[in-house]
This record gives structure tokens, sequence and C-alpha cells, in this order.
């Protein structure tokens, strides 16, 4: 939801990168052994490993990022460059069989967090084709999950729980509506 009459356009220079939201901040945030790690397909921990997996079985660095695509900016150059859905069948054959996990790359417990994820999909494509990559902070990418505070800073809202109408009721109030 926009929480502001102020241009992404003007805000953020698409010449130099997509415009994505990372996620970093929540893998692996008790810095448990990733032997121990319990989480869901869904978790940062899940799609990070698998997209990480992924790069190895391709014979690229494992370095990647957890990306959040609630809002995303770019421009046709590097849209196209990023070729989400080059190749497509070959990356989900890939996820495919990283999952099976036959030559415990990862720990089972890891490999059972693998799924098929835009997020991951995005990700391992940002690596492999070199996207050149912006970092959207949390006045243009604000989580709204939980607790319904939004601090008037924010221009973007991506209410993640889909309660847009306590959004709203914050909204008319920081706008006194």
């Amino acid at each position: 939801m926009p929480f502001t009459t102020e241009s992404f356009f003007d805000a953020w220079d698409l010449t130099k990168g997509i415009c994505v939201l990372n996620n970093n901040h929540n893998v692996n945030t008790r810095w448990d052994s990733i032997t121990k790690l319990e989480t869901g397909n869904r978790s940062p921990n899940g799609k990070f490993y698998n997209c990480q997996a992924m790069l190895i079985y391709q014979g690229y660095s494992p370095h990647n990022d957890v990306i959040n695509t609630g809002i995303v900016g770019t421009n046709r150059q590097h849209l196209d460059q990023l070729d989400y859905f080059g190749d497509f069948k070959k990356t989900l054959d890939l996820m495919t069989v990283c999952a099976k996990n036959e030559d415990q790359m990862f720990p089972d417990n890891i490999a059972e967090m693998f799924a098929y994820d835009n997020e991951t999909v995005f990700s391992y494509k940002l690596q492999i084709t070199k996207t050149p990559v912006q970092w959207l902070d949390k006045k243009w990418h604000f989580f709204c999950s939980k607790v319904p505070y939004i601090p008037k800073s924010t221009a973007l809202c991506h209410v993640i729980n889909k309660k847009f109408k306590p959004v709203w009721a914050i909204y008319n109030e920081i706008h006194n509506l």
C-alpha cells in the first residue's frame, strides 16, 4: 500500500539495478548449527540454503541473498538481464534435484526445507545473471505483519498479513483523513 505521494521513480534510480528487499537478517537468527535448524519451506532459512544448493550444484559461488518480492522496482534492461523465466523448466528441475538431496550436499533437515519458491528463484537468477541490485530500506518496503504499527516515514507498506482494514485506519490517521 502506498503511504506517500512521493514518486518511487524519483527516489530510486532504476538504471543502477533492481530494487528489492534483502531479508538476510532473518537467516539463522539464533546462530544455530545448520544441523539443528528446523523451520518450514517458506522460511528465510529454507530460501537461503535452497538457493545456495542450486548455486553450488551449478558450479557457482554459494553467496546469495534472501529476497522478499513483495515490492520490486526495475526497468526493462534489468528485468531482461534477470531473465526470470528463461530456462524456467531447467530451474525447476534443478530445484527438484536439490530437494532430493541424493548427494547429501546438506543435512536432511535443511534439504527438507527446499521447495518451489519464487523468491529462491529470484535470488538464484540475480546471482547467475549478475543482475545489479539495490536494497530497499524500511521506508520503501515496510513489513506489516503482526503489529498494526506503521512509522510515519513509510512510503510503501507490504501488508503481509492481508489485514488491510486496520492498515487503512493507520493510513487515515497518519494523513489526518
